[in-house]
């Protein structure tokens, strides 16, 4: 019978609610696997063993700002008023982004120490796939009578 897990989903969930608070200060370079782990009264090695290393840290915290943006895109109402629906789904996005710009600025990528991979980057684009879709339908209900593009 093998070892149960050490660490659980609470610690994971801690862990992740404490890092960001370290990224408005150090940034993402300062960010220590050892200052996160004290900041959730936890050991460094429970974030080696979820997260594998600071890398996998800061992509946890990547993945759960692109969670957080899509769930923010598909919490706005489709309208029939598109321009009024991209408004809304604009300040949707800027809520978001205010709650907690410095984990949001590892989703855009415009923070140095922290390079996504091409899965993150994909990831991120989901993000924002109800902005996408609701900007081709507000394209194609103002597109002139007989052109495809």
């Amino acid at each position: 019978m093998g070892r149960p897990p050490e660490h659980d989903e609470r610690t994971r969930e801690r862990i992740l609610e404490v890092a960001p608070g370290q990224l408005p200060s150090r940034g993402p370079d300062g960010v220590t696997v050892r200052g996160v782990a004290d900041g959730a009264n936890t050991t460094t090695r429970a974030i080696y063993s979820l997260f594998g290393d600071k890398r996998g840290l800061l992509q946890a915290l990547h993945h759960e700002a692109a969670a957080l943006m899509t769930r923010t895109h598909h919490e706005v109402e489709a309208r029939e008023d598109l321009v009024a629906e991209m408004v809304d789904l604009g300040l949707a996005y800027r809520r978001a982004a205010m709650e907690d710009p410095h984990t949001f600025r590892l989703l855009m990528g415009g923070t140095p120490g922290f390079e996504p991979d091409p899965d993150d980057v994909r990831l991120g684009r989901q993000a924002f796939s109800r902005v996408f879709e609701t900007l081709h339908r507000l394209a194609s209900a103002h597109r002139p009578p007989g052109r495809t593009r």
